[in-house]
C-alpha cells in the first residue's frame, strides 16, 4: 500500500515521476560534474520572449540518451532601467481633477480639529503636519471641483463639510501674483 495513494491512486499519477523524486537521477544528475564546451549548433529558430537573449546549447549522449540542453542567459530588460523621461520622486492624485503629478507640484492639505466635531482643512506648505493629507493643484479650478464634489471629506476621512476657507485664500493668494514675464524668442531678422 506504500507505493498508492492515500485515495488509492497509483502513486505515479500523483506528482513527477521517481527519476525526478530522488537524489542522483535527471539531466542535472547527468551532465554534474563534465566541463562540456558549447556546441557549434546555431540558436533554434522559434524566438523567445527576449531577443536581446544569448544562448548557448550543449548536447550530450550516453548510451541512447541523448540530451539537448539550452542555457539562456538574458540581459535585464529596457524597462528594469530608468526611463530620462519618467517622473523621479513621488507621485500623487490631485483630489480635484483626478489628474496624478509629481508631488512637489502639488499642495498638500490636512484637516484639523475644531474640537467640537467640525473641522477645516488647511495647507501644509512645509508638508510635515500629522495626519492623513490630501493633494491639490494649487489652481482655483481644482479646488472648487474637490468642494463641488466633496472629495476633501473622503480622501481625508472626516465626517461633515469642512472649512475649506484658509485653502480658498491661499490659492487666491498665490493666483494673483503678479507673473513673471518670460523672455521671447529676440533674435533679430
Amino acid at each position: 500500500m506504500a507505493d498508492r495513494h492515500p485515495r488509492g491512486f497509483p502513486r505515479a499519477t500523483v506528482g513527477p515521476s521517481r527519476a525526478w523524486r530522488e537524489p542522483g537521477h535527471g539531466a542535472r544528475a547527468l551532465t554534474a560534474g563534465l566541463n562540456l564546451p558549447p556546441s557549434n549548433f546555431p540558436p533554434s529558430k522559434r524566438r523567445s520572449k527576449d531577443a536581446s537573449a544569448s544562448h548557448r546549447r550543449v548536447v550530450l549522449t550516453i548510451g541512447r540518451v541523448t540530451l539537448d540542453l539550452a542555457v539562456i542567459q538574458r540581459e535585464p530588460s529596457v524597462s528594469a532601467h530608468r526611463r530620462p523621461d519618467s517622473p523621479s520622486g513621488p507621485v500623487r492624485t490631485c483630489v480635484g481633477c483626478r489628474k496624478r503629478e509629481l508631488a512637489v507640484e502639488l499642495l498638500r492639505v490636512v484637516a484639523e480639529s475644531n474640537g467640537n466635531g467640525a473641522y477645516a482643512v488647511i495647507v501644509d506648505t512645509a508638508r510635515r503636519l500629522p495626519g492623513r493629507g490630501a493633494w491639490l493643484h494649487p489652481v482655483e479650478q481644482c479646488v472648487q471641483q474637490a468642494i463641488r464634489r466633496r472629495a476633501f471629506t473622503r480622501a481625508l476621512r472626516i465626517t461633515g463639510s469642512p472649512d475649506t476657507s484658509a485653502v480658498v485664500e491661499y490659492v487666491n493668494k498665490l493666483g494673483h501674483r503678479p507673473k513673471e514675464q518670460v523672455a521671447t524668442n529676440m533674435s533679430t531678422p
